[in-house]
């Protein structure tokens, strides 16, 4: 996923905790100052099923959500990425280093490579 980077002061987004809520998987990521959460879904089953990716800038009820779906749990996060990215001014949303989130994301399982 080439995205381009993002400001330097997103180096240390990381992965800070993970939980299941029902069949959603949430990866909670930060840094000093931002928060990104992750919420990521199979609808359907293995085969023919679709994915769902959610991006959200925290984990209050007035942040800011960019949901995609695909028929794969990256090329979901790839939509949100790019969606993100299209919409930051817009919506006030802090820049992200995607391909850090990506590769954070497929460590942990969280997503197919």
């Amino acid at each position: 996923m080439k995205l381009g980077a993002a400001p330097a002061d997103t180096a240390a987004l990381r992965i800070v905790t993970q939980y299941w809520r029902g069949n959603t998987r949430v990866c909670e990521f930060a840094t000093r100052e931002q928060r990104l959460d992750i919420y990521i879904a199979s609808h359907g089953g293995e085969v023919g099923g679709r994915c769902s990716v959610e991006a959200r800038n925290g984990p209050n009820d007035g942040a800011a959500r960019i949901r995609q779906e695909a028929s794969t749990r990256s090329e979901a996060l790839f939509a949100v990425a790019l969606d993100w990215r299209s919409r930051t001014r817009e919506l006030g949303l802090p820049s992200h280093d995607w391909e850090l989130v990506t590769a954070a994301l497929r460590a942990v399982g969280a997503i197919d490579r």
